[in-house]
């Protein structure tokens, strides 16, 4: 298992997003951030899925600091026993970050946004990223429902194509 997997499992881990039947159970994938928003794809065989839309956020306050991050996520998963999932976050005005992984493959993508488009994640963002996750879970902080997730969600549309 390549160390990007390693870090994007863990990352998905930390928001609770784990396959079934433990999906849906904590975290950003709980029922009450589900939006009734959702993503059509059209496949190879030209089926449609719409995927669904979880959308939250935390807000981080004490004396020192005071910022947002806001998180959506995608559940790809088709009909079959593939589980696969895309998440989105930012804090406050900085890149956004992506991550898409397979649960049951090698496969997983670390981008993070980078002028008009978006690029691979070094390994040292990709750190830095789940060392902010790893905080947010030692802390306890909990997902609060997110109306205002458009950015996030232009994001994942413009690049699900790619990943």
């Amino acid at each position: 298992m390549s160390l990007t997997k390693e870090i994007i499992r863990r990352i998905f881990l930390d928001v609770g997003v784990s396959p079934p039947p433990n999906f849906g159970k904590t975290g950003l994938c709980v029922e009450e951030l589900k939006t009734n928003k959702y993503l059509a794809i059209e496949y190879d065989d030209n089926e449609e899925f719409k995927h669904p839309i979880w959308a939250g956020e935390i807000i981080l306050k004490n004396e020192q600091i005071s910022s947002c991050i806001k998180s959506i996520l995608l559940d790809l998963s088709c009909n079959g026993p593939i589980f696969e999932y895309v998440m989105a976050w930012r804090i406050d005005n900085n890149p956004i970050y992506l991550i898409n992984l397979i649960f049951n493959s090698n496969e997983g993508t670390f981008k993070i946004a980078s002028g008009a488009g978006f690029i691979d994640a070094s390994i040292y963002l990709q750190i830095k990223a789940l060392e902010g996750m790893e905080i947010i879970v030692s802390q306890g902080l909990i997902w609060q429902k997110s109306s205002s997730f458009e950015d996030l969600y232009q994001a994942v549309s413009s690049i699900i194509s790619t990943i």
